[in-house]
């Protein structure tokens, strides 16, 4: 009766390590997929901030076609020489200027977001 007994409490030992182990692949498993979703995170966002970028200068390159071009094209609408024309040429001056400041406000937060990412892969 003893040596069953031994031998039940062996199995469980057995089965009991095996578990452990296997919870501890499976925490690393966890881990590493974390991880692996930290770095994504990471990509997208550098992707985010360059895209925003790049619609900024195509706002600017716009802008600066249409503040050239604007008044050979509608000159009865945007005179270069009437003072009611100077609002339009105003806004579309300062349209790429608000423009870029929303870029480099969003980016910032973007790159603060990179930086707290890649704090918590260091811990």
């Amino acid at each position: 009766m003893t040596h069953k007994l031994k031998s039940l409490i062996d199995k469980l030992i057995i089965v009991s390590v095996r578990s452990q182990l296997m919870v501890k692949q499976t925490k690393q498993v966890i881990a590493t997929k974390e991880r692996s979703l930290v770095f994504f995170d990471i990509d997208q966002t550098r992707k985010e901030m360059a895209h925003s970028i790049n619609e900024s200068v195509a706002v600017s390159i716009l802008a600066l076609v249409l503040f050239i071009g604007a008044p050979s094209v509608f000159p009865e609408i945007i005179n270069p020489y009437l003072p009611s024309s100077l609002k339009i040429m105003q806004a579309i001056v300062a349209t790429p200027f608000i423009f870029w400041l929303i870029t480099v406000m969003s980016n910032m937060v973007r790159y603060f977001r990179i930086l707290k990412l890649q704090d918590m892969l260091t811990k």
